[in-house]
């Protein structure tokens, strides 16, 4: 086994462990002593800072991995640096994980209806249109939930874009991730209303 290869086991291994006792319910003991306090902060940093090496190392295949993990960890720190160094990579591979990371963790997609310039329009639904997310795969980047009236929709992301369309064609849209903008942006086709801008900003 490559020495790379072997630290993300021997970090995923001490990952697991350190989200058990990160869990909500977990029995709490006595209050940690300010030496205790300090040791267990330089731990958890120490394997925050093992986590953005491995998702910056110069094998590939390592950090398509890596990105594949922290993005769906149970530490919102982890998933913060694996979202920061995944959303900024030239890669194709690596800003797809990310991308489907992402989407894996978000409940609600809020399209704002906007102008060419990206100001937003008010119109029907309040110039928004609500997509929940019931089911979400970060590995195939398929999604699937219901409309804000109960509308059952379908989406994939693929590379930078995000597709779907509800049941029966009743409304259906594209959009393309932009870094620069932190958002993604395309069209979709509303029932009765035709083609309109819209935008995401996941939060």
């Amino acid at each position: 086994m490559r020495p790379s290869a072997l630290c993300l086991g021997l970090l995923l291994l001490a990952s697991s462990a350190w989200a058990q006792d990160q869990r909500p319910d977990a029995p709490r003991g006595a209050p940690l002593t300010a030496a205790q306090l300090r040791q267990q902060a330089q731990q958890q940093g120490t394997q925050l800072t093992e986590w953005r090496t491995l998702l910056n190392d110069p094998d590939v295949n390592l950090r398509l991995i890596a990105i594949r993990e922290a993005v769906r960890h149970p530490n919102s720190n982890v998933r913060q640096i694996a979202f920061e160094v995944g959303l900024a990579s030239e890669e194709a591979a690596i800003l797809e994980a990310a991308l489907r990371g992402l989407l894996a963790g978000t409940q609600r997609i809020t399209f704002v209806y906007v102008d060419k310039e990206g100001q937003p329009l008010e119109g029907q639904n309040e110039g928004r249109h609500i997509l929940n997310v019931e089911v979400a795969d970060a590995d195939t980047g398929r999604f699937s939930g219901t409309t804000g009236c109960n509308t059952r929709w379908t989406g994939q992301l693929q590379g930078r874009i995000l597709a779907f369309a509800s049941n029966g064609d009743y409304c259906a849209g594209t959009v393309t991730w932009n870094l620069e903008r932190g958002e993604f942006r395309g069209r979709m086709r509303p029932a009765g209303i035709g083609f309109q801008e819209i935008v995401w900003r996941p939060r």
